[in-house]
């Protein structure tokens, strides 16, 4: 029983657990890629791809960040949180592309892990 204590510490240690603060900035990022009106808008014309689209939501995104009553830093570090889920988001819809011939664009509802990757079991379940 203690060996398994044991081996349980030295993973945790080794995977590291979030931050507190690292777990509120991605929810808080999520929470704006959750947001309807990121979501639910429409493509801009037929000639949109995934990258362009993404990438337009990603600014609308950051434009959110930017309006939101918080100092400079902790901004600053949403919006690196920002670009590391609209990387996700493309890498899941290559992903959709390749394996099912899905071009989805955005999941809705995004479910993440608390490394910061996309919850591909339980996005997949909505």
């Amino acid at each position: 029983m203690e060996n398994k204590k044991k081996l349980l510490t030295k993973i945790l240690e080794y995977a590291g657990v979030p931050s507190l603060k690292h777990q509120a900035l991605l929810k808080v990022t999520v929470l704006l890629w959750n947001h309807e009106s990121i979501l639910y808008e429409p493509w801009k014309s037929f000639d949109d791809t995934a990258r362009r689209c993404l990438g337009q939501k990603s600014s609308l995104v950051e434009y959110r960040i930017n309006t939101l009553p918080l100092p400079v830093l902790l901004k600053n570090e949403l919006s690196r949180f920002n670009a590391g889920i609209y990387l996700e988001i493309f890498k899941w819809n290559e992903y959709q592309l390749d394996k099912y011939g899905l071009e989805i664009i955005i999941p809705k509802p995004l479910c993440w892990k608390l490394s910061g990757t996309i919850n591909y079991k339980k996005t997949a379940e909505f």
